[in-house]
């Protein structure tokens, strides 16, 4: 007997990690740039430049860009802006070595800027890395037997009845004893084919219900040693398989989207000199899983401040650009949940003169980042149990434990509130806009939900009326609250929360209070472990012929709880097929107190 294996993913989710870095360094101003008096704004992104596994532990390169808008020093408070970026390598303890693509998610929890003095300024800024290995641990299990040399015995069709039979049942004996003939069994049919395999109660080989099994027939012989006699014993092989349906991920990928367009100043708007300042941020991004490929649609809003015309004044444009495409995603189908990420890799806006010569045209270039996975349900084909008739033939299992998504839950969140200005802060002119971010402070079980807090930042631009602070900034906070039910949720379970913006929107109540309002998706992927036990091989004995011959030819049963036709059979060493065929009359599951007849399968010819 050959035992077919194959390796099946387990495990994962294991193999991530965290870490918490604080990053602080001195600029100095370049020297083209004016002298800073105050600091309006500040943004930051983190980027990966290399992930390097190293057994249990990653190695990450990465970059802090910043970006800050300040008013210089001098008359008529000039903005002005400036770049920067902090080098960093660090290494992430992890509980286990990873396999395959190491995914890196990074937090800005915090970015301060102060300034030290007109030409120094002071950059820190606590950023978390989250790291996870995409791929789980392979493990090799047994899916199917073939046949082949059953115990490196030889076999052939041959079914022999031999001398003797007793007869058992209900726990009292009828023996019959024939020393001086041959006494016969009444024959009971075997269709066995020219391949030696045998085929019962309309189950095709390979076909798994609760009760079906699949056999290989064959015969050993064996010489008659002292005190003993030689014959030839059936040997039949029974299995049993299952399905095990689970929704695990199918694939992990990183890939990149590019949107380039053109956009054309507006007649209004005066010519431009130089952008100081802009922020890009992602709205209303949708996804949709097709055949091999995704749809993926949204927006970019930008905030552009640039100096500009004859009048040199500084000029706010808001822009809208609308992006649609359909990036390739091998294996992916329709029917697959989708768990995409997306966010800014790198932006570009150059300045093109239109067909007039003036600067009057923004060409604009946006990389996107996507880091694409997707879940499906797969059956994993799987042997169950295995018995022989002609020896000790006993499965050796391990336990796996086993990671599916349990579910997915998509929750919308409509938030709202009145930001007032503070006494020292300039009134509004007009509202710039703002790009938010969402900080989730608190996410934990409660019953059978999960309970999510936090807060949408809101750090909003707006022009002012007075000439030395031409631009101000202003931070609001959207605090959210959600509790997210979960069908047959329990400690066991895991659980990651996805917050992603897709809509804000400010409107001016008066000079200085402002409306604030926000959508924000909250999907919540909900991964259950379980225990499997599976088959990784096989121990195997043979029976003496002596113990053989003293078994019982007929004995009789009362099926007890817990019994089915699979057990009754292993515990006699009997075909399912010729267990049923032998007790015709009773029909569907067993059920206790049923009597049935097992007559055994093979014995020794003197």
């Amino acid at each position: 007997m050959e035992l077919v294996k194959k390796l099946v993913s387990v495990n994962q989710g294991k193999c991530q990690g965290s870490i918490q870095l604080t990053l602080d360094d001195d600029f100095n101003v370049p020297d083209r740039k004016p002298d800073v008096r105050q600091i309006v704004a500040e943004q930051g992104e983190i980027h990966t430049n290399e992930v390097t596994p190293g057994g249990d532990k990653v190695q990450l390169d990465g970059t802090l860009q910043f970006q800050i808008f300040y008013i210089s020093e001098g008359e008529g408070g000039r903005m002005q802006g400036m770049n920067g970026e902090i080098p960093f390598r660090e290494w992430v303890n992890l509980p286990e070595a990873c396999q395959g693509q190491v995914l890196v998610k990074w937090i800005l929890e915090d970015l301060s800027v102060e300034v030290i003095n007109s030409r120094k300024i002071s950059v820190r800024a606590i950023v978390t890395a989250h790291v996870k290995g995409e791929e789980g641990t392979m493990e090799e299990i047994v899916s199917d037997l073939s046949e082949g040399s059953f115990g490196g015995m030889g076999m052939s069709p041959n079914i022999s009845w031999g001398a003797s039979a007793e007869s058992y049942f209900d726990g009292g004996r009828e023996s019959r004893d024939e020393e001086d003939e041959d006494w016969e069994m009444p024959a009971i049919s075997d269709s066995v084919g020219a391949s030696g395999e045998s085929f019962g109660s309309g189950s095709p080989m390979g076909k798994a219900s609760k009760d079906s099994s699949r056999s290989f027939f064959g015969s050993a012989s064996f010489g008659g040693g002292s005190g003993a006699s030689g014959g030839e014993l059936v040997s039949c092989i029974q299995s049993r398989r299952k399905m095990l349906p689970l929704t695990q991920q199918r694939m992990a990928k990183k890939d990149t989207f590019r949107v380039k367009d053109e956009y054309i100043l507006p007649a209004a708007k005066p010519d431009i000199e130089e952008i100081v300042y802009q922020e890009v941020s992602l709205r209303g991004v949708e996804i949709r899983l097709q055949d091999d490929k995704f749809s993926l649609k949204g927006e970019l809003y930008f905030m552009i401040f640039y100096y500009g015309g004859e009048s040199d004044k500084l000029q706010f444009l808001e822009l809208e650009l609308p992006f649609s495409g359909t990036p390739e995603c091998i294996g992916c189908t329709q029917d697959m949940i989708p768990d995409v990420e997306v966010g800014i890799l790198k932006k570009d806006i150059q300045i093109k003169p239109d067909e007039d010569g003036e600067e009057r045209i923004l060409d604009v270039e946006v990389i996107l980042e996507l880091s694409v996975k997707t879940y499906g349900e797969e059956k994993l084909d799987m042997l169950e149990d295995f018995y022989a008739t002609d020896r000790s033939l006993e499965p050796v299992y391990k336990e796996l434990e086993l990671q599916e998504l349990s579910g997915r839950y998509s929750n919308k969140l409509r938030l709202n509130n009145r930001i007032q200005l503070p006494e020292s802060a300039p009134g509004i002119l007009q509202l710039c806009g703002t790009s938010g971010t969402v900080k989730v402070d608190e996410c934990s079980q409660e019953g059978n939900s999960i309970r999510v807090e936090g807060i949408v930042e809101l750090p909003i631009l707006y022009i002012t009326p007075e000439d030395a602070t031409p631009v101000y900034s202003v931070k609001g906070m959207l605090p959210f609250e959600e509790l997210i039910p979960i069908e047959g949720f329990s400690e066991q379970d895991t659980y990651e929360v996805k917050p992603v913006i897709d809509q804000v929107a400010l409107s001016l109540l008066d000079g200085r209070e402002i409306d604030a309002k926000a959508t924000l998706n909250l999907d919540t992927f909900l991964f259950r472990k379980t225990g499997e036990k599976v088959i990784t091989g096989y121990t195997e004995a043979e029976i003496p012929e002596e113990e053989f011959q003293n078994m019982p030819g007929i004995t009789g049963y009362y099926v007890q709880d817990g019994d089915s036709w699979w057990t009754v059979g292993r515990k006699y060493r009997v075909p399912v097929d010729k267990l049923k065929r032998m007790n015709e009359g009773l029909a569907g599951e067993l059920e206790p107190g049923m009597r049935l007849l097992v007559q055994k399968e093979s014995v020794y010819r003197k």
